[in-house]
């Protein structure tokens, strides 16, 4: 390229040579730069992260320097912010020693412009998310490609106002393409935590740790991250609350893939009327592929006062369905419900899925199921589908053991109850091939 501009610049006239040398001036001043931040500034550093993406052009790098920054950043055009710097020479990195706190004021960060943005390396916690439509406690991210990476997301709250739902505690992604969560420890979030009216309109809550929201999206990657401990809904009472995806919730969109996760201890609800997918909810997406995770210890309520369902995992209505070669263990539909459905996996209203080398390990549909006309079906697995289509499942290599329907049943007055499946249950799928599969002491 250098030789072919020397040649043109032989015949040019002296207009043309200024042209040209105003053109590459001006490509120096526009060239990606990088700009540092550090606790109280000085040595040409920023003082706060938001002073820093203020003077940024698009395209430019921000390096933080390790230290506590109590701000809320908006970022609204194309960015890469690299947090853990040990000092100003910026020459080591220890990542998530920048610590981001939101004061409990608003969402730690908002990205709302920039075709693509990078947040990598930092702390983002005490966010919340009630005065920004309940989204996103600690990172919000609408109509944008973002890279979320090598963070710690904690004790973030997307909504503390029972008329406010709340999406996405820790992270919250809506209309966005392309977008890549990973290696990220995401924990003690919730997306709505509020006492709920006892006779007001259902509150709901999706997404404790991350919400995919509901506008069209394109390739969502979940990967390599640890999901612990969130709620998509805290609620200290008992009231008409809906808790979906205490780890993880998407929705309403074309792809996810949720690979190599340690999904653990998150809640669908603490006390609600419904609540689905413990771990993970996927509904109405155009395809899904959960892979290779450790999805352990994850429940839908405490108390759920109508139906739990999905412990461990809940997927529906996705015609195109991937599940293989992930850990599901010691997860509950329900402490005390009516009805438990899935404490393991439940899938519903599929087109074609493929479960295929999973463990399912020690789940319970319902701990107490009690009531008028009570239910528990699928302790380790629950597959359903949609009388008169042509859903088509393979179930296949899944060792199935140790899992409960239900531990304790209570009728109470008029009514009836029943458990099926203690390791799996099936109905409504028009083809079911059941290949290899090893059953062991469900109940």
């Amino acid at each position: 390229m250098k030789k072919n501009v020397i040649q043109i610049g032989v015949v040019l006239t002296l207009s043309g040579v200024m042209l040209l040398s105003l053109l590459l001036v001006l490509g120096e001043v526009t060239r990606a730069s990088n700009l540092c931040v550090e606790p109280g500034g000085g040595g040409g550093c920023f003082a706060t992260v938001q002073s820093a993406v203020t003077a940024a052009n698009s395209g430019d790098t921000i390096q933080v320097v390790a230290g506590t920054y109590n701000e809320s950043v908006i970022i609204n055009k194309q960015l890469t912010l690299l947090g853990g710097y040990d000092d100003t020479s910026l020459a080591s990195r220890t990542p998530r020693s920048s610590i981001l706190d939101g004061g409990g004021l608003d969402s730690v960060i908002k990205i709302i412009g920039g075709t693509t943005v990078t947040v990598d390396g930092f702390t983002i916690r005490n966010g919340n998310g009630t005065s920004n439509n309940g989204q996103g406690g600690g990172i919000d991210v609408v109509e944008v490609t973002a890279v979320i990476q090598d963070n710690l997301i904690e004790n973030n709250v997307a909504s503390y106002d029972p008329n406010v739902g709340g999406t996405g505690g820790g992270i919250h992604v809506i209309s966005s393409t392309n977008t890549l969560i990973q290696e990220n420890t995401i924990r003690h979030n919730v997306a709505l935590s509020a006492t709920i009216p006892m006779m007001d309109p259902f509150r709901f809550g999706s997404g404790g740790g991350i919400n995919i929201g509901f506008d069209p999206i394109s390739s969502v990657i979940i990967t390599g991250n640890q999901i612990l401990s969130n709620t998509a809904v805290y609620a200290l009472t008992p009231g008409p609350s809906l808790g979906s995806g205490g780890g993880i919730y998407a929705g309403g969109g074309e792809e996810i893939i949720v690979d190599g996760n340690l999904i653990q201890g998150n809640k669908a609800s603490t006390v609600g009327a419904y609540t689905q997918g413990g771990g993970i909810l996927v509904q109405s997406l155009t395809s899904a592929i959960v892979n290779n995770n450790i999805i352990r210890q994850n429940s839908g309520s405490l108390t759920a006062t109508a139906r739990a369902s999905g412990g461990g995992i809940l997927i529906s209505g996705t015609p195109t369905l991937t599940v293989t070669n992930n850990v599901v263990e010691q997860n509950t539909g329900a402490q005390f419900t009516p009805t438990a459905l899935g404490g393991g996996i439940r899938i519903a209203n599929i087109g074609e899925v493929l479960l295929a080398g999973n463990e399912i390990i020690s789940n319970t549909a319902g701990v107490v199921v009690s009531g008028t006309n009570v239910f528990a079906g699928g302790g380790g697995l629950r597959l359903e589908g949609v009388s008169g289509t042509e859903d088509t499942a393979i179930i296949e290599d899944n060792p199935i053991a140790g899992n409960v329907a239900v531990a304790t049943m209570t009728v109470a007055g008029p009514g009836d109850g029943h458990a099926e499946g203690g390791g799996f249950t099936s109905y409504g799928i028009s083809t079911t091939n059941i290949i290899n599969n090893q059953f062991n002491n469900n109940i």
